[in-house]
């Protein structure tokens, strides 16, 4: 009677503890986000502005498109940073991230109903998509550089 006591606390104490373990598991793919810029206007800028924008910055509090391909289909999951540039990404998205951080949803960003336009923002966007290995929990830091939009004619 008295070991049926013990095995029943020992499976119990188990039990809560096999809960416990499943509930601190992460689901979610941590990545830390800081940018550089490009220069995208017209007459040359002082040597100290283009010094400025190279040097990496926190993307603090921004929006970010996630996606499960890099055909900029399918669902997208609109996630925001925090004040440090830190991300989590689900790990129900699947092995593989790509992560946006140039605004397509915005209708303004189409100011022309020009399709060669379009198709060139698009090529645009498709390849400045930053890949994340989401079978990896560890941090990732990620540093990518804010490009001008090449489908525009140049600033004066």
């Amino acid at each position: 009677m008295k070991n049926k006591h013990i095995l029943l606390i020992m499976a119990t104490i188990l039990l809560v503890q096999c809960g416990a373990l499943k509930k601190s598991k992460k689901k979610y793919k941590p990545v830390t986000i800081q940018f550089t810029e490009m220069y995208c206007g017209g007459a040359a800028p002082p040597e100290e502005m283009l010094q400025e924008m190279s040097v990496p910055r926190i993307y603090a509090n921004r929006e970010v498109e996630v996606y499960d391909n890099n055909e900029l289909e399918g669902v997208m999951h609109l996630l925001k940073t925090n004040s440090k540039g830190e991300l989590k990404i689900p790990l129900k998205i699947g092995k593989t991230a790509y992560l946006n951080f140039y605004d397509h949803r915005n209708k303004k960003v189409y100011e022309t109903e020009d399709i060669e336009y379009n198709k060139c923002y698009y090529r645009f966007l498709r390849y400045r998509l930053v890949k994340i290995d989401l079978s990896n929990r560890d941090v990732q830091p990620v540093v990518f550089e804010i490009e001008c939009n090449p489908c525009l004619p140049p600033a004066p």
